[in-house]
């Protein structure tokens, strides 16, 4: 259903649609060596579904991450747990690889052992540089940060579709039907060049439901 130039509904979501049209990303953890990265800069907040996939890795995980043998792995917030970070505001889970490059203990484990990363890390990492407010209703849309980061960037107005690397987040986190209805409205328009990110900060939506 639209609502606007802008905006569209699918499946209960109000889709900030030139905003996700708007924006290009491709994760490379090679860009964060030696800068700061989107671990150290965010609260992450964990449903409780979440904790036991998140437990299950930690043996493992603390071979890879120094924070997580000295730092509380969850903390409490207003709203719920968050994951824990060190004192300059670093995921206990992100670790720095040999070459530098900032790594999440969490998804390099799942792709060692062949699972989904969206299996095991919160909603809320898997969505990034997307948001999804709380709701009702809930919009989704991009950080108001976004291009703040290397990985991502603004695409040229006229630009048709979704960036590979947003429909890949899309597909994870809401599913591939979801996916489908929301490139089904990207093709029938082009993206006018008016990037806005009307939902600031990545907050998650209910930690239960996409």
């Amino acid at each position: 259903m639209g609502l606007d130039i802008h905006t569209a509904e699918i499946r209960g979501v109000i889709v900030h649609v030139d905003a996700l049209m708007g924006l290009s990303h491709c994760c490379q953890p090679a860009q964060c060596a030696g800068k700061g990265s989107c671990c150290g800069a965010y609260e992450v907040h964990v449903a409780p579904r979440e904790l036991t996939s998140i437990i299950g890795l930690m043996k493992e995980a603390r071979t890879l991450s120094r924070r997580l043998q000295d730092e509380e792995v969850f903390e409490e917030a207003e709203d719920g747990l968050v994951l824990g970070s060190d004192d300059d505001g670093v995921c206990v889970f992100a670790y720095r690889s040999r070459n530098g490059q900032m790594l999440c203990a969490l998804h390099s484990l799942a792709l060692k052992h062949g699972i989904e990363p969206g299996a095991v890390k919160p909603k809320s990492c898997l969505l990034w540089p997307l948001t999804l407010s709380q709701g009702p209703p809930r919009h989704l849309s991009t950080i108001d940060d976004a291009f703040d980061w290397p990985c991502n960037g603004p695409r040229p107005a006229g630009a048709t579709g979704l960036d590979d690397g947003v429909a890949a987040i899309v597909a994870a986190v809401f599913g591939k039907p979801f996916l489908r209805d929301l490139q089904d409205i990207c093709s029938q328009r082009s993206y006018t060049g008016q990037y806005e990110s009307d939902v600031a900060a990545p907050q998650p939506a209910d930690p239960d439901g996409a």
